[in-house]
């Protein structure tokens, strides 16, 4: 009872210690602010960035015939031209599991699902034919039944069909597209001939007639409605019945009626995160299997699996990468809330000293310490939610260094429930920064704090230790690395050889910021002494201000190391990153100028000619058709506005023959060696002598 009503006791001292240092508290929590913001700011920004990257390689890459699709996109697909054609009833138990469980098992809200089933083809005559021959028919087509399609087309003419009767002699009602209807003259209400073909397991073949009937002309509404499952004009070709005609008649009288199935659902994917990746790889990849075992050799032929793979293994690169290159920046901050900290507690310590002198345990004052901090944490956490929003915003608009634009239009800015836990670390860094000063203040009482305060200050843990010249070894192998390497990794085009990943050293990124503590660290060892000097000089003097601040720097040098590290840490790392900014953005302006050689390239792929008669034979027997290349003059792209300077290159393949390995394949390119010096991007250390030099010696 009395060690919670002590508990009890130490808590409600909190507030009062918060308001007695309200000054401080503030500069902690914009430090804890700061820190946090930045360390969310790096997911959020790599998740959102990579989000609108999958969305946008989604929509620019669609198949072959149809139209861009949502990212988060399903398509199930059964083809009967690749195995057989199966029965309506064989398709019904994976029709009902992608109905009933495909979207729940997903985990995604549906936003639009779309069943298309359709027969084999098949030539289609006038009624009243009794010899069926192929070149005879009017027309090949296929019936096929396509969910809510009457709320995404115009009916032209006509209405939308009926469904049929099971009587065999009664004419089907089918909708008929109006290029079609215009290319063949077919009217409304016209009746023709279907006639289907089929084999039995016995190889015998059987034929089966159906009379359609044209109720309707049709074309779509819009046809880059995402409703579409293949283009529009994929189904111009087609004629559509009821679903109810097609289960009912067509499925009755027509063997291994289902030619073609499709199972299009669109999902509303704006919630998923990189956390979400793995377990919606995982459910993908289920629902396939299950599919495939209900209906063999259905496919899942659309779905977003491999950009989703893409986009998480993108993202937690950039994140580590942005990490890599934040981890000096964070440092500092980190150094300001230690400062901060450290200032609090050399305010308490008499106070602290006293709690240790009347009973409270060393535990119980870093409990105090640590609840003062959480609290703090708790509540810069929240304010750092939104800033880490708005400065994601901020970086999404950086073009170039301190450079800002409009920033990528449509971004996805959200806080995930990675960003949370991301966030509650940072909070146990920044508290754990905080409670490192308050640990050599517990262990004191009131009695033993006033001897050590008699007593000549210790030197820093990191100068007994000799850390700051032991940081010199790593700073040095890794500036032997860089020196070996001739460049930072991440400045490799992708591609070349040698080319390395940059994740797998990251001792290459931190090697200036290392080199830089290591520096300043160091030459805080060298100010005690000097500043010792200066005191003894200014005690010769009679200027007694400037004495007792010289003697009091000289004796507490602890009280000015921190604020040193930070003020000499800034500077050199601002001048740091400006400078890898400045090279990073250098790299990239002549990397994009040596792949494509000028401000424009323009590709000229010539026209054909032939020099022979493209009419009748030629005049003599001996006489050959030759092909030549015609190609744009140069003096036609002089004219464009803004242009200066033009210059002809052509790449030709090549095959060169040396003694040491015989044939090698390889190209050569020719130039205009007059115009090419006055218009390619060329730099003194691309060749040992200058580029109008090397075009000289082609002239010889």
């Amino acid at each position: 009872m009395n060690f919670l009503l002590r508990v009890w006791g130490l808590l409600t001292t909190i507030p009062n210690r918060l308001v007695s240092q309200f000054g401080l508290v503030l500069a902690a929590v914009f430090g804890l602010v700061s820190s946090i913001s930045l360390i969310l700011s790096i997911p959020l920004y790599a998740d959102s960035v990579y989000y609108q990257t999958l969305q946008t390689n989604i929509a620019a890459s669609p198949e072959e015939g149809t139209l861009p699709r949502p990212p988060f996109a399903f398509l199930f697909h059964y083809y009967g031209g690749w195995h057989e054609a199966v029965q309506w009833e064989d398709i019904q138990a994976v029709d009902q599991y992608i109905s009933d469980s495909v979207v729940s098992q997903l985990g995604l809200p549906l936003e639009q699902s779309v069943r298309y089933v359709s027969t084999n083809t098949f030539p289609l005559f006038p009624m009243g034919t009794s010899t069926y021959v192929d070149d005879r028919s009017l027309a090949y087509t296929s019936l096929g039944y396509m969910e809510n399609l009457e709320d995404h087309i115009e009916i032209l003419e006509g209405t939308f069909p009926a469904p049929a009767s099971m009587d065999q002699n009664d004419p089907i009602d089918v909708l008929m597209h109006e290029k079609m209807a215009l290319e063949l003259g077919f009217q409304i209400g016209e009746v023709y001939l279907g006639h289907f073909t089929s084999m039995t397991q016995s190889g015998k073949e059987v034929a089966t007639d159906f009379p359609l009937r044209i109720s309707g002309i049709w074309r779509p509404i819009d046809i880059t409605e995402t409703y579409w499952i293949s283009n529009p004009s994929f189904y111009e070709g087609m004629l559509f019945v009821p679903r109810q005609t097609f289960e009912e008649r067509i499925s009755t009288y027509l063997p291994d009626e289902v030619y073609s199935a499709y199972w299009y659902l669109v999902m509303d994917g704006s919630d998923v995160h990189v956390e979400d990746v793995n377990p919606l790889l995982i459910n993908i990849n289920t629902v396939e299997k299950n599919s495939d075992y209900l209906l063999p050799n259905i496919r899942l032929s659309v779905s977003p699996a491999d950009a989703l793979w893409e986009y998480k293994q993108a993202s937690q690169s950039l994140t580590v990468l942005l990490y890599a290159f934040s981890v000096p920046i964070l440092g500092l901050i980190l150094a300001f809330i230690s400062l901060v900290s450290g200032l609090s507690v050399e305010r308490q310590r008499n106070e602290i000293a006293i709690l240790r002198s009347r009973g409270a345990s060393p535990i119980q004052i870093l409990g105090l310490t640590a609840l003062e901090g959480l609290i703090l944490g708790l509540i810069s956490l929240g304010l750092s939610l939104p800033v880490a929003v708005q400065l994601t915003r901020v970086i999404s608009s950086t073009r170039s260094f301190l450079e800002f634009g409009e920033g990528i239009q449509g971004l996805r800015v959200a806080v995930s429930s990675n960003s949370l836990q991301i966030g509650l670390l940072a909070v146990g860094l920044v508290l754990l920064a905080m409670i490192i000063p308050a640990v050599g203040a517990a262990r004191h009482t009131i009695i033993s704090y006033k001897q050590e305060t008699g007593r000549v200050a210790k030197a820093p843990w990191w100068q007994r230790t000799w850390m700051d010249v032991l940081l010199f070894i790593p700073a040095a192998y890794g500036t032997y690395l860089l020196r070996q390497q001739g460049t930072i990794a991440i400045l490799q085009t992708e591609g070349t050889p040698g080319a390395t990943d940059p994740f797998q050293n990251p001792l290459l990124f931190l090697v200036p910021a290392l080199g830089i503590f290591a520096i300043t660290l160091f030459s805080l060892r060298l100010i005690h002494p000097l500043m010792s000097v200066i005191a003894r000089i200014s005690g010769m003097s009679k200027n007694a201000s400037l004495t007792l601040a010289t003697r009091q720097l000289s004796r507490t040098p602890g009280s000015y190391h921190t604020p040193l590290i930070i003020l000499m840490l800034t500077v050199s790392l601002s001048s740091y990153t400006a400078s890898l900014a400045y090279t990073l953005d250098a790299h990239l302006f002549d990397q994009s100028y040596y792949r494509i050689g000028a401000d424009l390239q323009f590709l000229d792929v010539g026209s054909t000619g032939s020099t022979g008669s493209s009419f009748g034979p030629p005049t003599s027997s001996s006489s050959e058709t030759t092909t030549s290349w015609v190609f744009i003059p140069v003096d036609e792209y002089r004219s464009i506005d803004g242009v200066s300077g033009v210059a002809r290159l052509g790449r030709y393949a090549a095959t060169g023959v040396t003694k040491a390995s015989g044939l090698s394949n390889g190209f050569f390119i020719g130039v205009d060696r007059i115009d090419f010096p006055l218009t390619a991007f060329w730099r003194d250390d691309f060749a040992s002598q200058s580029l109008g030099t090397m075009m000289n010696d082609m002239a010889v």
